[in-house]
């Protein structure tokens, strides 16, 4: 089958922005697609490079079909021919195929979690689940399942797959076993190879028990233990695993904390718990959703909940978009937190890039308020996926609607915190030179400072030093590269940015 697939760009002026799509990537800060096309995860490899993977609607003798489509861009934005053909993948095996969820290997090979129908028909009688792994050039692994594909039959164990992640080099598979308990959720653990691995659970599979909950989201820490999240009754809730599978017994309630609470009751929410990001502290970071609000909440590594984040324990959008929701988040090196979502309140579906402090406040150094407001196509517009580089830029992906509300493949780059000559960080301090060699100053106007420190990309500490007084000159000895600053004054109020060190 020929590839229905282009690239295109669209002509957009960004000037009304102070954190502005970055206009080096792609065609002034975008990158979209012809029409049908949808990007559902992205992810960043260890060289720059964008793996994004979404489904695009083909005509085919029968109608339309969806087809799972794996694209890998350059980190300027320019397409990698050197994967699959002419930078993209397209698997056309079985009438639709629609991927469910993406991860990378740290061997960069790409798993994808997918539904397929082999024939038209039912969805509900032929539908199969399907873990799919590619080489780093695009090509099916053949040490992978079946000539890269491990598939399963809807009718005998998993009806629908809600997430993946890697628990060392094994991997789990989040979803919901078949008819009649579809409502409960299953944890099932392969191998490498993709076999069950039959020293987890039951042959490799944790059932349900009943009044168990839905659960979707997989989050693996650094020992292997297993954080979920969903749904009990009609409350969030996350669950920890030890690494064997077995339920925790000290955190929460038995394994699983689902009280939480952070909208009216009168507004009879009903609640889930998404994506689930561990920070290097062991505190859970959380999307928290209900029926009209939504958020991010934080939980202490024993399951309760942090109050020392946003009020009370979690970060809300504002109650004057109420039928807004972050859809994706991603942790800074600095602790810093960004997120994407869609204003579904909005007639235009209009979406947005937001930024928190620490601490669950909005980050007002972002774009003044903290939230970035887009709307790219002046029509239905949605972010599914947001990532960091490692010069701290960001990258989201999605869709937008053209003029026929056919979906369009979408990639942006946001600037965040560029670099210049002189950092002004408040009306008393500056911060330069910015890249700098040896030296860096810190100069502050009858302000009281206390400590500079210095992170690198990962969040590690590599440098600190108390400083006082108007002026001091700091001589940090690390690596040319990208670092986070966070200068710290005597009444304990933090301000932090980005500098380079240069050869």
């Amino acid at each position: 089958m020929k590839l229905g697939y282009f690239f295109c760009f669209l002509s957009i002026s960004w000037n009304m922005f102070s954190q502005q799509p970055d206009i080096s990537f792609g065609n002034q800060g975008i990158i979209t697609s012809a029409s049908g096309a949808e990007i559902l995860f992205s992810e960043i490899l260890a060289d720059g490079k964008i793996v994004s993977v979404g489904y695009q609607n083909i005509v085919q003798p029968t109608g339309y079909g969806y087809h799972l489509i794996v694209t890998r861009h350059h980190p300027d934005g320019s397409i990698d021919n050197n994967f699959g053909t002419n930078g993209i993948v397209m698997d056309t095996y079985g009438y639709r195929c629609f991927p469910d969820a993406a991860l990378l290997q740290p061997d960069q090979k790409l798993i994808v979690a997918a539904t397929y129908l082999p024939v038209e028909g039912d969805i509900d009688l032929v539908a199969k689940r399907v873990i799919l792994r590619y080489n780093s050039d695009g090509t099916p692994d053949p040490g992978f399942g079946n000539n890269g594909r491990k598939s399963f039959d809807s009718t005998s164990l998993l009806a629908t797959i809600r997430d993946i992640a890697l628990q060392g080099n094994k991997i789990l598979v989040r979803g919901n076993p078949a008819y009649p308990n579809t409502n409960l959720g299953i944890l099932i653990r392969l191998d490498s190879d993709g076999n069950e691995d039959i020293s987890f659970g039951d042959n490799g599979v944790i059932y349900p028990s009943d009044n168990a909950g839905m659960f979707k989201s997989l989050t693996v820490l650094e020992n292997g233990d297993i954080v979920s999240g969903g749904f009990v009754g009609e409350n969030a809730a996350i669950r920890k695993y030890h690494a064997d599978g077995s339920l925790f017994t000290d955190f929460g309630t038995n394994g699983t904390n689902s009280s939480f609470n952070f909208v009216p009751p009168d507004w009879f929410p009903v609640e889930w718990a998404d994506k689930i990001i561990a920070q290097p502290d062991g505190k859970l970071l959380a999307i928290y959703m209900t029926t009209q609000r939504n958020g991010i909440l934080r939980l202490n590594s024993d399951g309760t909940v942090d109050t020392s984040f946003g009020t009370n324990g979690a970060f809300m959008l504002p109650e004057n978009l109420p039928y807004s929701f972050i859809t994706d988040f991603g942790l800074r090196p600095d602790g810093k937190i960004v997120f994407a979502g869609t204003n579904a309140d909005n007639p235009d579906y209009a979406v947005f890039v937001g930024k928190l402090n620490q601490d669950g406040t909005n980050d007002l150094t972002f774009d003044n308020d903290g939230y970035l407001d887009l709307n790219p196509s002046a029509y239905n517009d949605y972010f599914n996926s947001i990532n960091i580089q490692q010069d701290g830029k960001i990258i989201v992906a999605g869709t937008i609607n053209d003029v026929d509300s056919n979906n369009v493949f979408l990639l942006m780059r946001i600037d965040d915190l560029p670099l210049s000559a002189t950092s002004d960080l408040s009306p008393n301090i500056s911060i330069y030179p910015n890249p700098f060699k040896d030296d860096i100053t810190i100069y502050t106007a009858g302000g009281s400072l206390k400590t500079f420190q210095l992170f690198d990309m990962h969040g590690k500490l590599v440098f600190e030093k108390p400083i006082n007084g108007d002026e001091n000159i700091v001589s940090p000895n690390v690596s040319p590269g990208i670092y986070f600053y966070e200068i710290e004054r005597a009444n304990g109020k933090k301000i932090s940015g980005k500098i380079m060190k240069k050869n």
